[in-house]
């Protein structure tokens, strides 16, 4: 239920709007102030079923404001604020030292190609797969505004403290990127840990 509040709001008005037609069918057959009463109640559920969506934050919505805070930071070579989600201290040093070799003029999801939540795992897992395009520079190499299609794997776990979240929030436990099609080439990196 909590799903089709927060994530489909127009599966939801369209339910609440096949309530309201009958509703107004009945007001129409026995003129009933009842049914007319009931149906205005009803048509005024459609706007709050929309402002109650964008009130409520679920754990996929949530992923994604983290994959684009993170997008915007590595666009701005903010290392900092690209890091800030990682889980671990080893893998913020790899995420720095990838990140550190290159100069970034464009970072940008594509497509979020899946989501997909654990919620029996302790803590909550997620493991989200998406493509990125960035416009990339070398700091110390030949290779200069290239734009590169990347095929990006990330593991997530539910830890910490955030304000908002239920007390805990989404942390990059692995990542792992490769090209878009084809095989794995020299800038491809795998998970830490299998």
């Amino acid at each position: 239920m909590y799903e089709l509040l927060a994530e489909k709001p127009l599966v939801l008005s369209l339910m609440i709007a096949a309530v309201v037609a009958v509703l107004v069918t009945l007001w129409l057959k026995d003129g009933r102030r009842l049914s007319l009463a009931a149906a205005v109640a009803c048509g005024l559920l459609i706007p709050a079923a929309w402002w109650l969506a964008d009130r409520l934050v679920t754990e996929r919505e949530r992923i994604e404001e983290i994959i684009d805070d993170v997008a915007a930071a590595i666009q701005a070579n903010d290392h900092d604020a690209a890091v800030r989600f990682l889980a671990s201290d080893d893998l913020k040093a790899r995420a720095e030292n990838e990140l550190s070799r290159y100069r970034f003029d464009t970072a940008r999801v594509n497509r979020l190609r899946r989501i997909d939540l654990f919620d029996d795992s302790f803590p909550p897992e997620a493991e989200v797969e998406l493509t990125v395009t960035v416009e990339v520079s070398e700091r110390s190499g030949p290779v200069k505004n290239v734009r590169v299609p990347r095929k990006l794997i990330l593991r997530f776990l539910k830890v910490g403290k955030h304000p908002g979240h239920g007390g805990k929030d989404w942390r990059v436990s692995d990542y792992a990127h490769y090209p878009v099609v084809g095989r794995v080439d020299n800038y491809s990196s795998d998970f830490s840990q299998p």
